[in-house]
């Protein structure tokens, strides 16, 4: 019997090093071996495939036999749509009340989908953004309350929706993240759009301050000063009732006086936000913020005299004792407060009763 490769005990999709010897005396064609090596590969390249499909076909038959259509393939008679609304809302509503949250919204958008003119659509899309909402899906929630005020503006459940709305925008603001694609993203803009969309609904009701507050707060920890001083100011102004009122006032404040800590800045901001504290001190002295203001004004103030100081101690240095006392009595004059004014005014009165230079 011829000696043949096909008796080697040759691993499958292995690299099997054959003694030089072999080659060309025993059968060994180094091409067809290759080529059996491919085929190896491709068989197990199908086994994968159909291993895939029966997995798919048992996880199927776990939840429910599915049924060929013509008309729309494969589906599932498990989810099929009823009868009538009624009993497709149910039947969503079964699913809901078990927590089956993606199932139920199919099924209710299924009901809309194929009873267009059921009056139960509007209870049907109110159901699909609450399957977003307990299911965490803020922002897609959102999207579909935003559905339904504009289809259904006269749905019972209208206000309901708008303190859905805005505890999605207070969680989205302050640091829950939004769902896209399977992953989690920051959604602060997105958090104040929905704010944004509560006070236009809800305008001189019990929400609109609110939502305009947590705008002004978001825009605040986000350093856009501008247009937290703006949203700040449209509360005081519009909400003069509201409880945050003397916190937006400080807040305001805040957004000038934080842009004067860095080395550049504009020249107005310090006398923006010494008004503004102000303001708060002499209108709401009540407020938890308010010692806060005062202590920000002693130490604006003290600032402000040092760099005046600073001025007339460079005169006093150069022996320019005229304009020296003119500026040491401004500071004491303008900041008869702070420990520098009282610093100035103890070097005006010396400057005062020394003789003047012949």
């Amino acid at each position: 019997m011829p000696f043949s490769l096909k008796y080697l005990p040759i691993p499958q999709n292995t690299v099997t090093k054959v003694p030089i010897e072999l080659v060309g005396t025993c059968g060994y064609n180094p091409p067809l071996l290759a080529s059996a090596y491919i085929g190896d590969i491709n068989v197990m390249k199908k086994c994968l495939a159909a291993i895939l499909v029966l997995a798919f076909v048992f996880n199927a038959a776990s939840e429910a036999a599915w049924i060929w259509n013509k008309d729309t393939g494969f589906y599932n008679p498990k989810y099929a749509v009823k009868e009538s609304a009624e009993a497709q809302l149910k039947y969503g509503m079964d699913f809901f009340e078990k927590k089956k949250y993606e199932h139920a919204r199919k099924l209710f958008k299924r009901l809309i989908q194929f009873f267009p003119d059921s009056k139960l659509n509007a209870e049907a899309q109110y159901m699909i953004a609450e399957c977003f909402y307990l299911d965490k899906d803020y922002w897609r929630a959102y999207l579909e309350y935003k559905i339904l005020v504009k289809e259904y503006p006269r749905h019972e459940r209208i206000q309901d929706v708008i303190k859905k709305q805005y505890r999605i925008g207070h969680l989205l603001c302050n640091g829950t993240k939004r769902k896209w694609m399977g992953i989690k993203i920051k959604a602060e803009e997105k958090g104040m759009e929905v704010l944004e969309s509560v006070i236009l609904l809800d305008s001189w009701d019990e929400l609109a301050d609110d939502a305009l507050f947590e705008i002004g707060k978001c825009q605040y920890r986000k350093k856009q000063y501008e247009s937290a001083e703006k949203s700040f100011s449209k509360l005081v102004q519009d909400y003069p009732s509201s409880a945050f009122v003397g916190e937006a006032q400080y807040l305001k404040a805040r957004c000038s006086y934080d842009q004067i800590q860095g080395l550049e800045y504009a020249p107005d901001l310090p006398a923006k936000a010494k008004r503004d504290f102000s303001i708060l001190k002499e209108d709401y002295p009540e407020a938890e913020v308010t010692k806060d203001a005062e202590s920000k004004i002693s130490q604006m103030a003290e600032e402000s005299a040092k760099s005046d100081f600073e001025k007339a101690h460079y005169y006093l240095k150069n022996k320019k004792y005229t304009a020296a006392s003119i500026y040491f009595r401004a500071v004491a004059r303008n900041y008869p407060d702070t420990n520098t004014g009282q610093k100035a005014a103890r070097i005006w009165k010396v400057l005062e009763s020394l003789e003047p230079p012949k």
